[in-house]
């Protein structure tokens, strides 16, 4: 990214005082410190990239808000036919241990709704 004028004018005084190299490192390390501040020329003068950074935050939450929404229906669905499916082999069955394991788990999956 280009320097401002202001960044230009710290780099060379910096390059006077410590060579090319180290002079050009102390300008980034004090940048990324924050010692320097405005010393590269905005590429996003109207702070667009913010604001698609937000618009594309809100879709993403929205989008989750969706999937979410959907897994517990999904999930709801799912346990919905796991009970019909256990009601049915309860009352079908004449084995009094699969009608007691059945209803047991009844009752389990009817608290998970």
């Amino acid at each position: 990214m280009p320097l401002t004028a202001k960044g230009e004018e710290i780099k060379a005084a910096l390059v006077k005082e410590y060579g090319e190299k180290k002079g050009e490192q102390v300008l980034y390390a004090g940048e990324n410190k924050g010692t320097f501040t405005g010393i590269h020329a905005d590429s996003d003068p109207a702070g667009l990239r913010g604001i698609r950074l937000d618009a594309c935050l809100a879709g993403m939450k929205d989008t989750l808000d969706r999937m979410d929404a959907y897994c517990a229906r999904t999930d709801n669905q799912e346990l919905e036919k796991q009970i019909i499916t256990l009601t049915r082999t309860a009352a079908s069955s004449e084995d009094p241990e699969l009608k007691e394991a059945a209803r047991k788990r009844l009752i389990e999956l009817k608290k998970r709704l």
